[in-house]
């Protein structure tokens, strides 16, 4: 019995096929030109190329083709500070790597735990001292748990970047601390000075703030605490003499 050309001509492709296949997984693997001689790791601050690398299987050696991209992303993103990665494969022997950092913009104090934190509020990792040397980041402190759930974190976040903005570096933010809402405390770095806030009207209240820094009455460079609550308000609060 004949077979008509289109059943041959597909008998002859899938036979190809195998035959392909076949020497493709015998001969093609073994490549000495596609082997990796180089494998690149790119990072940025405060990732290091040293915890990317343990991450990694063994690949010098291996068939550049045949690695997959996916399976070394995948590897990478288990350290909570990458934020991305890229894989490229540069023929015919060299596997690069680019690492992207999360960027922490601050940390949060919570039941006794440092965590590092990212600029929209979720957090990335345990504080260390070797991870971001130098640093001086402002700290979200909760007192409590039940401050802590009462809150928003973006919230909070948000309104802690508004004030680094509007402060700027001559008066950096050393804590920021939220309590019964809709109230929160302030702590300056530089002048050392206590400052209550309404997040309703914190905004509002900044230029008042400024203005008053800038131009403070009799005494007012002595300041503790400044109450900014009330709209178009401040209560000064003076240290105790001695």
């Amino acid at each position: 019995m004949k077979l008509g050309w289109r059943k041959s001509f597909f008998l002859t492709i899938v036979v190809a096929a195998a035959v392909a296949g076949a020497t493709y997984r015998r001969w093609f693997p073994d490549l000495e030109w596609l082997k990796i001689r180089e494998v690149s790791i790119e990072v940025q601050e405060p990732l290091k190329e040293a915890e990317l690398r343990k991450l990694l299987p063994a690949l010098l050696g291996k068939n550049l083709l045949l690695v997959s991209a996916d399976s070394l992303i995948e590897r990478c993103l288990k350290n909570p500070w990458v934020s991305s990665v890229a894989v490229k494969k540069e023929y015919p022997n060299r596997l690069t790597l680019i690492a992207q950092s999360k960027k922490a913009v601050a940390l949060k104090q919570e039941s006794g735990k440092l965590i590092y934190i990212d600029d929209k509020g979720e957090e990335i990792d345990r504080w260390s001292a070797s991870r971001l040397p130098g640093s001086d980041l402002p700290i979200v402190v909760y007192e409590t748990a039940e401050t802590a759930r009462v809150w928003n974190s973006k919230a909070v976040l948000d309104i802690l970047l508004g004030l680094q903005k509007a402060l700027g570096e001559k008066r950096p933010i050393s804590q920021l601390v939220p309590v019964e809402p809709p109230y929160f405390k302030v702590f300056l770095a530089k002048p050392k000075l206590e400052l209550l806030f309404s997040r309703h009207t914190w905004e509002a209240q900044l230029p008042f703030f400024l203005d008053l820094v800038s131009r403070p009455p009799r005494r007012i460079g002595q300041a503790h605490k400044i109450n900014l609550v009330f709209p178009k308000k401040a209560v000064v609060s003076l240290p105790l003499s001695n």
